[in-house]
C-alpha cells in the first residue's frame, strides 16, 4: 500500500508541475535581452506610434530589449475602428465598455500576449505607456531626473486587466511668465537661437512628451510679448500633432489666435472692434 500512495503522490506532484508550467507559460514576461514582437497596424494615428518610441526607449532602459514590428507579435496593439488583432481579440462586452469611453483603452493579458486597445487614438497612446508606468518609469523621468531601475524580468500574469479613461476631457498646461524661466532656457541652451523669444519644438517635444505620458491632452503656450507666438516658429505645430496635443489660448486671445504677437504680423490697424470690426472678425 506504501508503494501505491508513493506513485500516486508522485503523479499528482507531476500534474500539478505540469499545470503550473502552463499557467506560467500563459503569463507574459518581460526580460532581459529579451526583445519583444509587437504588432501594430500601419493605419495607425502618428501619437500612436509616437507613444510606442516612447516605450521602446523605456524598455531598452529597463531590460536592455527593444520592440520589434511583426505581423505576429505578443504585444498586439491597436485603436477601435481601424480593423485591428487587437480589437478582434478583446471579449464583446469588454470591447462595448472601451467603446463607450473618452480617450480610454483596456489592457489585458491574454494566453501570454498583452492586448492593448483604444476608444481613440489618444487612449491607444495612454495603453501603450501604461506598459511604462507599469515596469518602474516615471513620466518624470527626464524631467525631475527620476531614476529608471533596470530589472531582470517583469510578469503581468494571464488574465490581467485594466480599463481607464480619464475623468476630464481637456487636461494639460498653461505656461505663464515665460520670460524668465522657459524662453531663456530654450533660446540660450536647450535650442540655441538667435531670435529671441523662441521656444522651439525641440524644446516643446520634451514638454509634449511629458503631458502624453501624465495622459494630459492640452497645451496653452507662451504668450507675452517676449515670446514669438506658437504658431509663428517653424515646426511647432507639427511637434504638437506628432504628440497629440490639443494647443489652445489663454488671457486675452479669442478663436485660437495669440493677439499679443499674432495681431502685428498679419492684421490691420487698431485692435478695436469699435473701430476696426471688419478687419477684426478676418482676424
Amino acid at each position: 500500500m506504501s508503494e501505491i500512495r508513493i506513485v500516486l503522490f508522485n503523479i499528482v506532484l507531476l500534474l500539478t508541475l505540469i499545470v503550473v508550467r502552463v499557467n506560467a507559460q500563459n503569463h507574459f514576461t518581460f526580460k532581459k535581452n529579451t526583445d519583444i514582437p509587437t504588432s501594430i497596424n500601419e493605419n495607425e494615428s502618428e501619437v500612436v506610434f509616437t507613444a510606442l518610441e516612447i516605450l521602446n526607449r523605456d524598455i531598452q532602459q529597463v531590460f536592455r530589449a527593444k520592440t520589434i514590428i511583426k505581423p505576429s507579435g505578443k504585444l498586439i496593439i491597436g485603436t477601435i475602428g481601424l480593423n485591428s488583432l487587437a480589437e478582434k481579440l478583446i471579449a464583446p462586452n469588454d470591447l462595448k465598455s472601451v467603446q463607450n469611453l473618452h480617450e480610454g483603452f483596456i489592457l489585458e493579458v491574454q494566453h501570454g500576449k498583452i492586448i492593448i486597445l483604444g476608444s481613440d487614438k489618444r487612449g491607444t497612446a495612454y495603453g501603450i505607456l501604461e506598459i511604462s508606468r507599469l515596469i518602474g518609469v516615471s513620466p518624470w523621468e527626464w524631467w525631475a531626473d527620476s531614476p529608471i531601475a533596470t530589472k531582470q524580468k517583469f510578469i503581468l500574469k494571464n488574465g490581467f486587466k485594466s480599463i481607464q479613461s480619464p475623468s476630464v476631457k481637456y487636461r494639460g498646461i498653461f505656461i505663464n511668465d515665460e520670460d524668465w524661466g522657459l524662453t531663456p532656457w530654450s533660446s540660450k541652451t536647450h535650442e540655441p537661437t538667435d531670435k529671441k523669444g523662441t521656444v522651439g519644438p525641440k524644446t516643446h517635444a520634451r514638454i509634449f512628451e511629458l503631458l502624453l505620458r501624465l495622459r494630459a491632452n492640452t497645451y496653452w503656450p507662451p504668450m507675452h510679448d517676449c515670446s514669438v507666438a506658437f504658431y509663428l516658429t517653424p515646426g511647432n505645430k507639427q511637434m504638437a500633432d506628432h504628440y497629440g496635443i490639443y494647443i489652445g489660448t489663454s488671457h486675452c486671445e479669442p478663436m485660437m489666435c495669440n493677439t499679443n504677437a499674432e495681431w502685428k504680423v498679419r492684421a490691420e490697424g487698431n485692435y478695436n472692434y469699435l473701430t476696426n470690426k471688419d478687419n477684426i472678425l478676418k482676424f
